[in-house]
């Protein structure tokens, strides 16, 4: 396909997102070395200005590196990439895939949460911040679009990561869940019925209260919920 000229508006960005999707296509590959500035600017439609600092968005994210005098040059993403790349790197290698792994990977780390939880019944003060921002969930689902909808059903899941007292296992989960509602049309896939998610979460509360301490049962009807939710999403 190439290189296709970019709009004005968001030059920048649109010149990464160009940039991006020539490497994930294959049109450059790992170790190869980009254009000069001068002439990416110019297959681009833009300046060098614009060239660069695109350029630099996709050195942070991995995707390439540079050298004083010697350029941009490819670099392998699975050794250096980091999880901003599997929302693009989906439309290229199959969204349903990407999808599938990244619930799996979300499901261990829920399971992770939930035996810490089995072990060391939360504060009643982190139960209670989890049944509030269930209601908040609760009070978000008439009428609101789906994106408000997945916020404030993240906000839940904050809250229950939360109540480990694991600042690790937050920061761990918070890039999965992010990149899972950035794929596109996952969050209509996902949240197509909130007053079950609502009823679910609610679940979880009741065992978190209880003396129940078998996680198993939770994470099977999780697993249920992420095949419905596939489907959905094929």
């Amino acid at each position: 396909m190439g290189l296709q000229p970019v709009e004005r508006s968001s030059a920048v960005e649109l010149c990464a997102d160009a940039l991006r999707s020539a490497v994930l296509r294959g049109e450059y590959a790992k170790g190869a070395r980009l254009p000069p500035e001068r002439r990416l600017a110019t297959t681009l439609g833009v300046n060098r200005v614009t060239v660069r600092g695109a350029l630099a968005r996709l050195v942070n994210e991995g995707l390439l590196s540079v050298r004083q005098g010697s350029g941009y040059e490819v670099m392998d993403l699975l050794e250096s990439g980091g999880i901003s790349l599997i929302s693009p790197l989906a439309e290229h290698v199959g969204r349903k895939n990407v999808v599938r792994d990244l619930l799996e990977v979300r499901r261990a780390i829920a399971g992770v949460v939930l035996k810490r939880l089995a072990e060391r019944k939360p504060s009643r003060a982190a139960l209670d911040a989890i049944e509030k921002a269930i209601d908040s969930l609760e009070a978000a689902i008439p009428g609101a679009p789906v994106s408000v909808i997945a916020e404030a059903d993240l906000a839940v899941l904050g809250a229950v990561v939360n109540a480990t007292g694991s600042a690790a296992l937050r920061l761990v989960l918070n890039p999965v869940s992010e990149v899972l509602l950035s794929l596109s049309g996952l969050q209509a896939a996902m949240f197509r019925s909130p007053e079950e998610n609502v009823l679910g979460w609610r679940g979880l509360v009741m065992w978190l209260r209880s003396d129940e301490r078998d996680v198993e049962p939770l994470l099977a009807v999780l697993a249920e919920r992420d095949a419905a939710t596939l489907r959905r999403t094929s």
